[in-house]
């Protein structure tokens, strides 16, 4: 039987996990918001170089946030596997692997965030740039 602790904290593992996944799905809809509003930018700076630099660069970085990067799940979809690592065991030795699994899970998700995170970060940057830029084309 599981202790209280023991469901807390896997608990707590469950809610990280799933707050990661919201995470990497909000990265992404930020880098389709930057695609979107580059291209619209584009159409407004009426084909000045400058501006098209900075948009062709910020929709490269957005599209470099959107790219696939490896997600891992939790635990292994082969059933011989999941049999010999929670079913097949002591009750404690399941509870172990399942931390296990969620920890190398959280810590691989996490790191794909933070990758996402950083580029789209450039991305932003750069649409600023091309914000600006636009501006002063307009205005000039």
């Amino acid at each position: 039987m599981m202790t209280t602790q023991q469901q807390l904290v896997i608990e707590q593992c469950k809610r990280n996990y799933d707050d990661l996944n919201r995470t990497g799905e909000h990265l992404d809809y930020k880098a389709m918001l930057v695609i979107v509003a580059s291209v619209l930018l584009l159409g407004a700076s009426n084909g000045a170089f400058v501006p098209l630099c900075f948009g062709v660069g910020a929709i490269c970085a957005a599209i470099g946030a959107l790219a696939p990067r490896e997600h891992k799940r939790v635990g292994d979809g082969d059933w011989d596997t999941f049999f010999n690592l929670y079913i097949n065991v002591e009750v404690d030795d399941a509870i172990n692997q399942v931390l296990s699994n969620l920890g190398i899970a959280i810590t691989t998700n996490a790191a794909s965030n933070e990758d996402k995170a950083r580029i789209l970060n450039l991305s932003m940057i750069v649409f600023m740039l091309q914000v600006l830029s636009t501006l002063i084309v307009l205005l000039f």
